[in-house]
């Protein structure tokens, strides 16, 4: 040790700085390679994170409306409708009620559709088209039999009137959905025409997935999705167990662009005996749209 101070109290002046320099710029070196890995990983993570995000998918009440809007405890099993025949008034049994949502978010090559609901009512639910319209006279361009009623009574759209509507900027931030063009403000009458039964990508309409039997038994639900719904128990009220229909591999939009797509829930009771006695019935309903 002795010797090397020595040699090193030898050396000129500009050796001495040439030295220092040196460690100190070493020094540098090994601090900075493990904070430039640090910063390279923390980018790889980011780019990966955002690669590997969640899909965001959304469903809203009708056009631009929170969820919160989509009310269907206003199911009316007595409703009727009149007709006027060389000034005699009949009246006829309407046999199903509609109900408008939608579903939004991100582009996504394709989505499910799921239902889940009780059976108290000899309901039965279908999920259709719906395109929305701001006049009648607008919608009678596409669909010139509009004005006309369905054999169960019902009218062929619904009339909504919008009550909590987002503006465009707000529903960007909640969806990454932008404007369609189609401007309607909070308090507006407007109108949803009833389409046919949704398809997905391949032409096929949805099924249940844990029906019984057939005929009337085809109303209930087996046992194969209970752990889904309850968490224990062995006998449950056939009423009670629900019923779970799905439709998979839905187009979300022809372009890959944030979309936005209006569903009707056609709920009917055609040929139901006493349908009055179920005025008092309750039913769980539950709708989600996800990307599997």
């Amino acid at each position: 040790m002795t010797k090397v101070i020595r040699k090193i109290r030898d050396l000129s002046t500009l050796t001495k700085i040439e030295i220092v320099v040196a460690l100190i710029l070493t020094i540098v070196m090994c601090a900075a390679i493990p904070v430039y890995a640090w910063f390279t990983n923390q980018k790889k993570i980011a780019e990966l994170a955002k690669i590997k995000a969640p899909d965001e998918l959304y469903i809203n009440a009708a056009h631009k409306e929170d969820i919160i809007n989509l009310d269907m405890t206003s199911v009316d099993v007595t409703k009727k409708y009149t007709t006027t025949d060389n000034g005699v008034l009949t009246e006829h049994d309407i046999t199903s009620q509609s109900f408008v949502f939608s579903v939004s978010g991100e582009w996504v090559n394709s989505y499910t559709l799921q239902i889940e609901h009780t059976t108290n009512n000899p309901f039965k639910y279908t999920i259709c088209e719906g395109e929305i319209y701001k006049s009648i006279a607008e919608m009678k361009v596409k669909h010139s039999d509009c004005e006309d009623r369905n054999d169960d009574g019902s009218l062929k759209y619904i009339e909504y009137r919008a009550t909590n509507v987002y503006d465009t900027a707000e529903m960007q931030k909640i969806t990454n959905w932008g404007d369609d063009g189609l401007t309607i403000e909070t308090g507006q009458l407007y109108y949803v025409w009833i389409g046919d039964e949704v398809k997905n990508k391949n032409n096929q309409t949805g099924r249940y997935l844990n029906q019984t039997g057939s005929g009337t038994d085809k109303r209930y639900a087996n046992d194969t999705y209970l752990d889904k719904s309850y968490e224990s128990g062995t006998k449950y009220q056939k009423y009670a167990k629900p019923l779970f229909w799905q439709l998979k591999n839905i187009k979300a939009s022809d372009t890959k662009a944030p979309f936005y797509n209006t569903y009707v829930i056609k709920i009917e009771w055609t040929g139901v005996d006493n349908i009055t006695d179920y005025k008092k019935e309750t039913d769980i309903f539950y709708i989600s749209a996800f990307v599997e």
